[in-house]
């Protein structure tokens, strides 16, 4: 084959060779027990044709070598025709292995700024000060929990995560029950209400009864009538929606 004169005898050659690594692909996807579909006949037409086609890019379109040299060139097609299963496999893998890292990142961030704006939760602190730190805590807690389905695949990164959303429901609880002021336990509380809410949506019982204990503790220990009830009420509607009392694994 002539680099400067290509002619369809030529093609015909670099068209044969694809098909050929498409026909072992199948082959190869019949051993492993993996077809491309589930019709054989359209598994090997499919191989075929998609092994043509890579053979074809690989030698005219991406010019990855001198074709002047026909039996490399003939292998070469023949190679690229082969590996078009796994190469087009990899990149939806390599897609959510980026984006689950990503998720995971996101969710871990989330987790680490909430239980950060947690510890500054302390009840002596004046409300002014105290309530842009609690809608920090449960924003970030919300937007952490609500990531917990996302980080399933890595137990490390979900009980991570878990873990951290737990401890910063239970600096609100104590905090709706140890401070001084009306409005900020009762935004700690409707805080908490948020927080059980994603745990809830997300099915992420080990927060979801993290907060039904904290709203039990405040039912129980508050001196404020009017934030008993209100963390009672919650409390209900939290155990209504069938949370379980012992929770799974996180």
């Amino acid at each position: 084959m002539n680099h400067a004169k290509r002619d369809w005898n030529g093609i015909g050659w670099i068209v044969l060779a694809g098909a050929c690594g498409g026909l072992l692909s199948w082959i190869y996807s019949l051993v492993l027990k993996q077809p491309l579909c589930d019709s054989p006949l359209l598994a090997f037409m499919s191989s075929v044709l998609f092994g043509m086609l890579a053979g074809g890019i690989a030698i005219y379109v991406f010019n990855i070598l001198d074709q002047a040299r026909f039996a490399r060139t003939f292998f070469i097609a023949v190679m690229f025709g082969f590996v078009w299963k796994p190469v087009v496999e990899a990149i939806p893998a390599y897609v959510k292995k980026t984006t689950t890292a990503f998720t995971e990142g996101s969710a871990k961030e989330s987790a680490s700024k909430a239980e950060e704006a947690a510890k500054k939760l302390a009840p002596d602190k004046p409300a002014d000060a105290l309530k842009p730190e609690i809608k920090t805590a449960s924003e970030q807690a919300v937007k952490a929990v609500t990531a917990l389905p996302d980080v399933k695949s890595s137990a490390q990164a979900h009980r991570t995560v878990s873990q951290s959303a737990v401890r910063a429901v239970e600096a609100l609880g104590e905090l709706a029950i140890k401070s001084g002021d009306p409005s900020v336990k009762k935004e700690a509380t409707e805080a908490l209400n948020k927080v059980g809410a994603a745990a809830l949506s997300t099915q992420s019982y080990g927060v979801g009864n993290a907060v039904s204990r904290s709203l039990g503790d405040i039912q129980m220990k508050s001196s404020d009538p009017e934030i008993k009830a209100q963390a009672g009420q919650l409390k209900k509607r939290i155990d209504e929606l069938n949370v379980p009392a012992v929770a799974p694994p996180q």
